[in-house]
């Protein structure tokens, strides 16, 4: 069976993520990957959510308080990209995952950033050895194929996962 984006990317979240760490969903949208981390990260982890709209961020964290998740996760109205810095659990602990969801699976197809790849690179940099980094696109953008092609083999290991209307980057942080 082929599986889904949306499947995809969930299995390979179940495979990366531990109790007790720190994740990023850098492109909330619907909410629907920031309960999924929630739910694999246990009481002692904690998930970064960043919306860009005020209703989006508040619509989350209802739908984070009725399942019980709220307390792991930190939901800011604010672009991962364009924040000043790293929030200061990052000094402690690096994340074992990022999500930058450019896609209809979290009705997030038509807002990609002008400055996506500053965000994208700013979540690299934070991520732990082994930690992975996930981008999906309905449409790729022109700059990504550049953007890939310049991280370092011996940094980075990538792979893609392609079903007919989503496009799924995996970077591995080695």
């Amino acid at each position: 069976m082929i599986l889904n984006s949306n499947t995809f990317c969930h299995q390979m979240i179940e495979d990366q993520v531990q109790v007790g760490d720190l994740v990023i969903d850098a492109t909330t949208g619907n909410g629907n990957n920031t309960r999924f981390l929630a739910s694999r990260v246990g009481s002692e982890g904690v998930v970064f959510s960043y919306h860009q709209s005020q209703q989006a961020a508040n619509d989350t964290a209802a739908s984070l308080l009725l399942t019980g998740l709220n307390e792991r996760v930190i939901v800011y109205n604010s672009s991962f990209a364009s924040q000043a810095q790293a929030p200061e659990h990052f000094k402690k602990q690096r994340a074992s995952l990022a999500i930058f969801d450019y896609s209809s699976d979290a009705d997030n197809q038509n807002q990609l950033e002008i400055n996506h790849l500053n965000g994208i690179q700013r979540a690299l940099n934070l991520l732990k050895h082994q930690g992975l980094l996930l981008v999906k696109f309905n449409t790729v953008p022109n700059d990504w194929e550049a953007f890939i092609d310049s991280l370092f083999a011996e940094d980075y290991q990538q792979a893609r996962y392609q079903t007919n209307e989503i496009t799924t980057f995996l970077i591995e942080r080695i």
